[in-house]
């Protein structure tokens, strides 16, 4: 019973994750033009936990003002971190986690749904 409840959650999380504001900002930060992404839930939300769920990921390489834990739930992927030349592998059941205004980006590429359980915790 539990299995089916964490898969459900993790399908239903998966179709509204899109949907979240993902919009990326430039912005001008220590005199270098930066791409930001801002707290994507409520206001008056603490965490925020949201589901990627995606075959073929290529994200923007960006900073946000958020703290956010990464699982690797299934498959492993790639995570570009705090530079454009630091590419860490990301294995199955592992953890990465930023901190607000690191640089990061998420890549893979797989056959199967690579899925990364996210828990965004604002900054203030």
């Amino acid at each position: 019973m539990w299995a089916r409840t964490v898969d459900d959650a993790i399908e239903k999380l998966g179709r509204e994750f899109p949907d979240l504001n993902w919009a990326f900002v430039p912005e001008s930060i220590r005199e270098n033009e930066e791409i930001m992404s801002y707290w994507l839930g409520e206001p008056e939300e603490d965490v925020l936990v949201c589901v990627l769920k995606e075959r073929h990921v290529n994200e923007q390489f960006h900073r946000q003002d958020f703290f956010f834990l990464n699982f690797a739930y299934r498959q492993d992927y790639q995570a570009l971190s705090a530079s454009l030349d630091n590419l860490v592998t990301v294995r199955e059941n592992e953890c990465y986690i930023g901190q607000p205004f690191s640089g990061y980006a998420i890549r893979g590429d797989s056959e199967q749904d690579i899925v990364i359980i996210g828990v965004l915790i604002p900054c203030g």
